[in-house]
Order: C-alpha cells, then sequence, then structure tokens
C-alpha cells in the first residue's frame, strides 16, 4: 500500500509475460472494487455511528483529497532460449518467437506449426506456414486432420500434402532390377497391368516404415479428395431430392413453412464422418432410403468399392418399389468378343486416373490388414465377379423376384423386375414371366374383390401348380356368366403358350437349370387341359359346360369359339354326357345336345354305343378319341334316342342316368327292373302331385310310352318282349286297384288279347295274394282284404280262381270268430297262409269259442274253403276235432254222431274200387276215427252202455295191435256193466217171453270168450261184426 492506496503487482508484470496496458487496466478494476467496498463503509459508519462523533453534519460530508503515487518494480530472470521460445508461442508472439528462433538457432517448425493450427486454412496460410514446415511428414498428418467448412479450401489442402508423397522412385531404388525405369513407367501408367517379373520384383522389394507411412497418406489423400468430389455431388442431389420428396413433409407442422436441411452448415462434421464411412454400406444404406441419384454417383465413381457389392447393394432396394425407379441398376448382358453372355459393364467415371499407390501388390504391402469380407447391419457383403456369368445373373433375377412377391405380395412389381430382365437380355426368365404374369392376372383380373386364396398365393405356390391346377385356380370361382369371358382371357393366352413353354423346360431340365415348372402331361395336346377341366366339372356343375360347348356351336365364327374342332367338340360333350350320373339336369343335357355338329354320313361304317359299359367322362373322350365323324354321327343319334328316353322316365319319376342305357342295352334284367319301377313307381306319383294317375287316361297313356321305349325290339327295352311289358303294366294296374282298366286291356273287344288267359289269371292271383298279404285285418268287406277279393273277380271264375275266393272267405270266417295268433293277439292273414297245418286253425277256433261245434256245417265248410275241398282225411280230422269239442262240452250224443259219421265215411273209403291211395287213406283215417271213437267211449258219463260198447267196438276194430288188449279189457268191463243192466232189466220184465235171436253183445262174447283169442284175432273178430 502506497499513500492509502493498493497497489497490486503480478508475478506475470514481474515475468514481462503483460504489457503496460493489461497491467493498468488491472490496477483500474482493483481501484473500482476497492472505492466502491469503501463508499459501502461510509454508509454504514455514518448512519449508525454518527451519534458518537462529534463532528457536524457537514463535516461528515466533507470530500477529502488524498494523493497517490504509483512505482514499477522489476525484476530480472535468467531462463533457456528454447523455454523463452515456447512462452511466446504459447504467448502467441510469434515474430518474437522466430526472432529468438532465429537469433539462437531453433527450429522453426514448432513455431509454423503453432501458427498454421491457429490460423484458418487458406492459401496463404498453406504457403506461409506449411511450405516453412521441414518435417513433412508432420505436414502430410496437418493435411490429413485438417478441416474447412469450405470444400474449394479442404481441397487444396489435400492436393497440398497429395504433392509430397510422390516416392514411387525412391521406393523402387531400393530393389534391385536392371530395368526399373521400364518398371516406373508401368506402374505410373498402368498401375494394375503388371506382369510376372513386376510382381516378382514388388514382392521383394524393401519398403522402409517411413515410406509406408507416406504411401499410406498418399492412399489417404487420393481417397479423401475423392470422397470430397463425392459428397459435394451427393449434396447437390440431396438437395434436389429433398426438394422433390422429403420438403413438404412437415408443411403442415411448421405452418405452412417448408424446412430444408443446411448441408453447408454441417459440412465440416458430415464431411468428416462421410470420408472414412464403407462406400458399399453407405450404398446399401441409400438403396434401403431409394436415394438413386446418390446410388448412382456412387457406382459411377467408387465402381471398385461397390460394383463387386452390386447384387447384395440392389436387393436392400425395398420390395415394393417400382422396379421402373432403379432400371438403371439392373445387371444386363451382352455377348463379349469370346461369344460368351456375361454381364454389361457399368459406365463407370472415377475421379482421377489410376495411381501406382493402387497396384494391389504396393496396397498389399501398405494396408496390409484391409479384408474384402464385410459385415453391415448383419449382411454379409461378399464380393462378386464383375462382371458376372449370365447364369449368374439370371439367379439373382429370379431370386429378387420371389422375394418381392414372398415380402410385398405385389406381384406386378416382380414382373416388372422381370421385363426389365428380359429387355436387357437376361436368359431362362421366360417361364418366370409366364408365371408372373398369369399370377398377376389371377391376382389383379381374375378375382380383384374377392378374398379369396387365390389372391394370397404366392409365386412359389403357383410355380408348385401343375398346368391342370393352373386352369382350375383361374376357374375356381367362376359361374355362368364369367365362364366364356374368363376361358377366353385367362385360360386360351395360357394354353397358347404350352408349346413354347414345354419346350423350354425340356431345354432346361436338360441343361439343369432352376428355371422349371411340372407340367401334368408332357405327351398330350394344350387343348386337353381345358377339355379334362370340362370333363371334370361335367359331373358337379353341367351348367357352366353347357354354357362352353353353348359358346362353341358349330354355327359361331371360329375365332368366337371357345373349341372350335366339330369333333372335339362332340367327343367332349359325348364324353360330358354319358360320364354324368346326376338324374336331374335333362334340360342342360338337351341344351348340350343341341350344340352338337352334324356330320354327313357317306359310309355304312357305325359305331355300337350299346358295346360300351359304365365309364368315367375321361374314359369316355379317350374312347371317343378313336372314332371318325361318321361313327361320332351314330353315337350322337343313339344319344337323341336315350335324351328321349330320359325324357319319358323323368316325366315319370323314374330318371336314370344316360350311361344307365349303355349299361342295360344287353341287360335283360335291367330293363326288367326299369319297366316294373316305370310301372310301378309312376302310379304313385309324385309327393306333390296327388291327383296324377287318377283317370285312365293317364294309365292308357303310360303303357303307349312304355310300349315307345320298347320301339318293337329296337328302343331302350328292346330285350323285354312286348307280352313281358303287358304282364308288368297289367300287375300294376291290379296293385293299384285299378281292376277295371285291367280287365278292359286282359279282355279287350278290339284287338287280340294280348296275355293268355292263364298269364292273366295268374297276374290276377299274385296281385290278390299282394293285397292279402298286405291285409292288417281279414275282413273281406274292407280295406286290403276287400281289394284282394275283388281283384280274383275281373276274370271269368276257375277253379284256381275259386279256390282263392274260398280261402279269403275263410280268412273272413276265423276273423270274424276271433281266432288269435297268441293270447291276447289275433291272428294276421298273412299268418293264415303261412300256417303249414291250416286245420290247426279250426282246432284253435273250437278251443276259442266252445259252442262252435254246434254249427258243424259251417266248421266242415271252412275247412274245405281253407283248401281242404275233396280231402277226406282232413274231413275226418275236423269230424274228429268236433268231436272232441262235444266232448270237452260233455255233449256225448253229439260226439257220438260225429263217431258215427266217420265211421260212415270209413265204410264210404272201404267201398272205393280202383284207387291206388285207397289203403294208405284208410290207414290215416282209421288212426283217426279209433282214437276218437275210443276217447268217448271210454267216458264214464256215458249213460248209454249200448252206444258206449258200440263206439268201444269201432275203436276196437280199427286201432293198432298192440292196442287191442287194453281197448278189450275197457269193452268187458262195459260188456259186464251191460250185462247186469239187462238182468235188472229182465227181473222187471220177467213175464216177458226172451227173443230167439242173441243181441250183438251176446255174440261177441261168446267169441271173445274163447281163451285162444289174443291181439289180431280180437281185431278180426271186431272187424266182422263192425
Amino acid at each position: 500500500m502506497i499513500n492509502d492506496g493498493f497497489v497490486r503487482y503480478s508475478r506475470e508484470q514481474e515475468e514481462g509475460d503483460i504489457d503496460d496496458e493489461e497491467s493498468e487496466e488491472a490496477e483500474s478494476q482493483l481501484s473500482r472494487l476497492i472505492s466502491a467496498l469503501a463508499n459501502s463503509l461510509h454508509y454504514v459508519t455514518d448512519t449508525f455511528l454518527w451519534h458518537f462523533e462529534n463532528d457536524t453534519t457537514e463535516s461528515r460530508g466533507k470530500i477529502v483529497t488524498v494523493s497517490r503515487k504509483t512505482y514499477r518494480l522489476n525484476r530480472i530472470s535468467k531462463i533457456s532460449p528454447l523455454e523463452l521460445l515456447n512462452r511466446k508461442i504459447n504467448a502467441l508472439d510469434y515474430d518474437d518467437a522466430l526472432v529468438i528462433a532465429k537469433t539462437y538457432d531453433l527450429d522453426t517448425d514448432v513455431i509454423y506449426q503453432a501458427q498454421w493450427q491457429d490460423a484458418e486454412v487458406s492459401e496463404s496460410a498453406i504457403h506461409d506456414y506449411l511450405d516453412k514446415i521441414h518435417d513433412r511428414e508432420w505436414v502430410l498428418s496437418a493435411c490429413i486432420r485438417t478441416f474447412s467448412n469450405k470444400p474449394d479450401l479442404l481441397r487444396l489442402l489435400l492436393n497440398y500434402g497429395l504433392k509430397d508423397t510422390d516416392i514411387l522412385d525412391k521406393i523402387l531404388n531400393n530393389g534391385a532390377s536392371s530395368n526399373k525405369d521400364e518398371i516406373i513407367k508401368l506402374l505410373r501408367e498402368y498401375p494394375f497391368k503388371v506382369n510376372s517379373e513386376v510382381k516378382e520384383f514388388l514382392g521383394k522389394l524393401h519398403i522402409s516404415e517411413k515410406d509406408i507411412i507416406i504411401c499410406k497418406y498418399r492412399h489417404y489423400f487420393f481417397k479423401y479428395l475423392d470422397r470430397l468430389r463425392t459428397y459435394e455431388v451427393i449434396v447437390e442431389e440431396k438437395k434436389k431430392h429433398d426438394i422433390e420428396n422429403g420438403s413438404m413433409e412437415d408443411f403442415e407442422d411448421n405452418d405452412g413453412w417448408v424446412t430444408f436441411v443446411d448441408y453447408a452448415s454441417t459440412f465440416v462434421d458430415d464431411y468428416a464422418v462421410f470420408r472414412d464411412l464403407n462406400i458399399a454400406a453407405l450404398a446399401m444404406d441409400y438403396a434401403t432410403e431409394e436415394f438413386f441419384k446418390g446410388l448412382n454417383v456412387l457406382f459411377t465413381h467408387h465402381g471398385s468399392e461397390t460394383l463387386p457389392y452390386r447384387f447384395t447393394i440392389l436387393e436392400q432396394i425395398p420390395e415394393t418399389v417400382n422396379p421402373d425407379d432403379y432400371e438403371s441398376f439392373l445387371p444386363s448382358v451382352i455377348l463379349n468378343s469370346n461369344g460368351e453372355l456375361v454381364e454389361r459393364l457399368w459406365h463407370e467415371q472415377p475421379w482421377r486416373e489410376i495411381d501406382w499407390v493402387d497396384n494391389p501388390i504396393l496396397k498389399q504391402r501398405i494396408l496390409p490388414n484391409v479384408s474384402e469380407e464385410l459385415e453391415v447391419g448383419g449382411i454379409k457383403l461378399n464380393p462378386v465377379e464383375y462382371p458376372a456369368q449370365s447364369t449368374l445373373i439370371t439367379k439373382w433375377y429370379i431370386d429378387r423376384a420371389h422375394k418381392i412377391d414372398s415380402v410385398s405380395g405385389q406381384v406386378d412389381k416382380a414382373l416388372e423386375l422381370i421385363h426389365h430382365g428380359i429387355r436387357k437380355n437376361v436368359m431362362n426368365l421366360g417361364t418366370l414371366e409366364e408365371n408372373l404374369d398369369m399370377l398377376a392376372k389371377l391376382v389383379y383380373d381374375c378375382y380383384p374383390n374377392l378374398d379369396s386364396v387365390s389372391k394370397s398365393m404366392s409365386l412359389k405356390e403357383f410355380e408348385a401348380l401343375t398346368e391342370a391346377e393352373i386352369i382350375r385356380v383361374f376357374l375356381q370361382y367362376t359361374d355362368e356368366k364369367r365362364i366364356v369371358s374368363d376361358i377366353k382371357k385367362f385360360i386360351i393366352p395360357f394354353l397358347r403358350i404350352l408349346p413354347s413353354r414345354r419346350a423350354r423346360l425340356n431345354h432346361v431340365l436338360k441343361d439343369d437349370i432352376i428355371d422349371k415348372i411340372p407340367i401334368s402331361e408332357p405327351e398330350s395336346k394344350p387343348l386337353d387341359l381345358l377339355y379334362n377341366y370340362i370333363l371334370d366339372i361335367s359331373s358337379s356343375n353341367l351348367k357352366l359346360v353347357c354354357t362352353i360347348f353353348e359358346a362353341s356351336k358349330p354355327s359361331l365364327d371360329a375365332q368366337e369359339r371357345i373349341i372350335v374342332s366339330d369333333e372335339d367338340l362332340a367327343r367332349i360333350a359325348l364324353a360330358c354326357l354319358y360320364g354324368n350320373s346326376r338324374t336331374d339336369n335333362w334340360q342342360d343335357m338337351t341344351r348340350i345336345y343341341e350344340c352338337l355338329p352334324i356330320f354327313d354320313e357317306v359310309s355304312d361304317e357305325s359305331f355300337d354305343i350299346n358295346s360300351l359299359q359304365n365309364y368315367t367322362p375321361y374314359e369316355f373322350f379317350s374312347l371317343f378319341k378313336s372314332k371318325n365323324e361318321i361313327q361320332l354321327q351314330g353315337i350322337i343319334d343313339s344319344l337323341e334316342l336315350h335324351l328321349n328316353a330320359a325324357e319319358i322316365l323323368t316325366r315319370y319319376d323314374n330318371a336314370v342316368p344316360l350311361c344307365w342305357f349303355l349299361q342295360s342295352s344287353n341287360d335283360y334284367i335291367l330293363q326288367k327292373q326299369l319297366c316294373i319301377q316305370l310301372a310301378r313307381r309312376s302310379g304313385s306319383g309324385p309327393e306333390n302331385d296327388e291327383d296324377r294317375f287318377k283317370n285312365e287316361d293317364e294309365w292308357t297313356l303310360l303303357l303307349k310310352e312304355i310300349l315307345n321305349l320298347h320301339e318293337n325290339g329296337k328302343g331302350v327295352l328292346s330285350k323285354i318282349s312286348t307280352e313281358e311289358i303287358y304282364k308288368i303294366f297289367v300287375s300294376s294296374l291290379l296293385s293299384y286297384g285299378k281292376f277295371n282298366l285291367a280287365r278292359k286291356i286282359i279282355l279287350p273287344t278290339d284287338q287280340p288279347q294280348p296275355l293268355d288267359i292263364t298269364v292273366a289269371e295268374q297276374l290276377v292271383i299274385d296281385a290278390s295274394r299282394e293285397f292279402f298279404d298286405n291285409a292288417p285285418s281279414g275282413n273281406m268287406y274292407h280295406g286290403y282284404m276287400k281289394l284282394a277279393y275283388e281283384c280274383l273277380q275281373i276274370l271269368p271264375i276257375s277253379d284256381t280262381l275259386q279256390s282263392e275266393i274260398e280261402f279269403i272267405e275263410a280268412t273272413h270266417m276265423l276273423t270274424e270268430q276271433k281266432v288269435y295268433h297268441q293270447p291276447g293277439i289275433l291272428i294276421h292273414p298273412m299268418q293264415i297262409r303261412l300256417a303249414p297245418n291250416k286245420l290247426d286253425l279250426i282246432s284253435r277256433l273250437l278251443s276259442t269259442n266252445e259252442d262252435a261245434y254246434y254249427d258243424s256245417k259251417s266248421i266242415m265248410e271252412l275247412a274245405k274253403k281253407l283248401g281242404y275241398r275233396n280231402d277226406k282225411v282232413a274231413e275226418v280230422k275236423v269230424m274228429a276235432m268236433l268231436a272232441d269239442a262235444a266232448l270237452r262240452d260233455s255233449n256225448l250224443n253229439f260226439a257220438y254222431n260225429m263217431c258215427i259219421d266217420i265211421v260212415k265215411i270209413i265204410k264210404t273209403i272201404s267201398n272205393m274200387r280202383n284207387n291206388d291211395k285207397k289203403e294208405t287213406l284208410l290207414d290215416s283215417v282209421k288212426d283217426i276215427a279209433w282214437r276218437i271213437c275210443y276217447e268217448v267211449a271210454k267216458q264214464d258219463i256215458f249213460q248209454n252202455l249200448e252206444k258206449q260198447m258200440i263206439l268201444m267196438g269201432y275203436a276196437l276194430a280199427m286201432c293198432p295191435s298192440d292196442q287191442a288188449a287194453d281197448i278189450l279189457n275197457i269193452w268187458r268191463k262195459i260188456d259186464n256193466e251191460y250185462r247186469l243192466e239187462l238182468i235188472r232189466k229182465s227181473n222187471e220184465k220177467s213175464l216177458e217171453k226172451p227173443k230167439l235171436v242173441k243181441p250183438v253183445v251176446e255174440r261177441v262174447e261168446s267169441s271173445l270168450l274163447t281163451p285162444l283169442l289174443k291181439g289180431d284175432r280180437i281185431k278180426s273178430v271186431f272187424s266182422r261184426f263192425f
């Protein structure tokens, strides 16, 4: 402090590093700070301590003048010149630094280096500083590291550094060779064209580490100069690109203002990154961003770095981009001087001539760690030969088209790519072009508004289709309105390209190239594919087929027809008709028939279609292929006959497929079945037409139609005789209860009888029995039984008919008597007919109805109507049943009388003469007779011993020998009782005179008492008396 003032003396002033102005400025600032502090302190003392002072206010406010003096203190120090030089450089005192350097003979490089680092890049700075630096390696490094926001100045700097790197002569001087000058000239003029001698020389050449570094600098100077020019061009292209494509994206967000990127303001940073980027990777980015002008710059000016990876770069272009936008980048093929198909070279325009430093051998020595295998974003950049072979180009186009389709699904863009490839002479793309063209038509034209499988079909899936499947895919959703246009628009063009397509495939298969597609039948004609499709859908959709045939009529112009050949039209139509198994589309079949051509018959040659059997449409078509026009016309004529017959059958609800007429042409059974169905099913009528066949005219018309089908042995029912047809028809009439009409047909008054009376009689009987068997009740005055009864009366009554009538009457009687089949279940008419022994039915009747035996005449008549008329054995059996029923009712007199009637029948049979069956008949009836006589006679309740003995005698006379002894014992017992009865009556009438003739019993007894009478002897004795 001097004179109440603060004086600041800095060390910088002592050392002379700060000039006087800076010192004075520092002191001035310090004085102002001290003054501000003093005033603040005065304010405090005046405010808080004024009452402690004796001075008045005026004295406190008086200004005091203080004098101040300043002194400078200098110090002399001793330092080295180099340190002083560094201090001057750090103080940016470059002039003094140069003086010091020159005075003390120091290196001036550090001064110029410092000045270069502080200076802006300019031409003068280069000459003022870099030219004066002796360390040229440092200069090269400075030229590499220094940036400027002005491209021209940066280019100037790089070129300046480049001039100091041409050391080829120096390098080669290190090698031992007699023709160094020639090698130098060769490397300068043709760096890439070196012979084996030069290669060997360069391989053994010794290059110092310093020279390698300089060569590296030369390499990078060239690289950065090239990159600078490229960057400038790309920036200009980006500006145009932004204006054209990206400038309006944020228009609304910026309140209507368009924002552009200021590339000049970011030049230094952008270029610093750009110059060291991998050009191939940058090209991939440009391809992804669709910046094709920038990509063109890279391909044109950096071909050596990008073209080996061109395929990988082009694959980064989004699959949704139109190939027209990058058409210029697509590889093309030319014929080279050797006659080989190779890739056309890109028109490269390098920024400079190739330098000796670019020689591959030297470059490997300079940059030994550079690898050609690169990877960007997980994508390997493997170099591809340039120019590539044609097959590789083809493969790339095929792979690219598949990728466009699989990733984007935009078939049109894949197709456009292949179109460009074909225009660029790329081989073996024809089939792929056709596939893409058809797939594009399928997706965009065939069903553009239909969300179907075909719209999502990939190219790979389409290529896997056979030719036949391609046709089906195009027509899978077609209809009657579209089928003709779809075939003309999609199918016919496809069929036209098939020959060349197949020929190409055969060539491809021989050459083992991947461009191939499976075909269905390589040897078949293309039109056969369409024919097979028609045959395939004919079974399920005949209307579509009909529409196709109507568009192929012979009356149309050939250009308008789908099927141009009349022969093919006839063959395919006939195959569709005869191969169709449906019976509900006769109208469509008739329409198809009307489309058939008419061939002139000029020969007797024909073909019997009836010789065919049941074939599929394909088999029919294959068969008809071998037929000529005349044979086809014969088949068409037969078709007309079959269609007319089919129409008749359909009208009567008995439709059959057309192929049936072929199957049944020589089959009697099939024709008879059809005739029966036609006669019987027609009468029932369709479900919605109950009034059909209610009058005789309709039946008469049906008979006429059936006879027309016969057509005197030439129709579809040719194997059935007319008599057979009448039999079937009359049987049908009878089954429907049309008895009057049946009588008129069987017994016509105006023409000969169509059927023999015996045949007619059998038809009537069969019909009656059918009614009988279906009758739920045996009541002959109601339902089916009534029809069965009435049916038998349409013809004159014969014995056979009478027996059938009587059987129905017997059934009626059994029904009225309520005969049961099982307890609680009445017997059914069918059970009556099927009963093996119908006499059992009479037995059930007598068992069920206790009083039924009283009406013995009705019972006997019932037996006759059941089929036992004139049957003595059955008559005896029934009488025995009646006697047994009476016996159960304890009506012994009725039973005795039945037995006596049985004996009378036996006597009648015994009196028969000249009858071979007499003995057999007698044996049968006697067996029945002795049993019933024995049963009646042995009853204890029998009051009339004489009748009892008579019946027992009959039993003894007719029984088997082994039964005689037992019956005789019973007879003797009855005889004893009878004798006692006579004695009792004799005692009562003792006055009466006895008769001279012995009674029968006594006469029999006298014989029976003989001890030698046994067995057959007993029967012989009784036979004489009974």
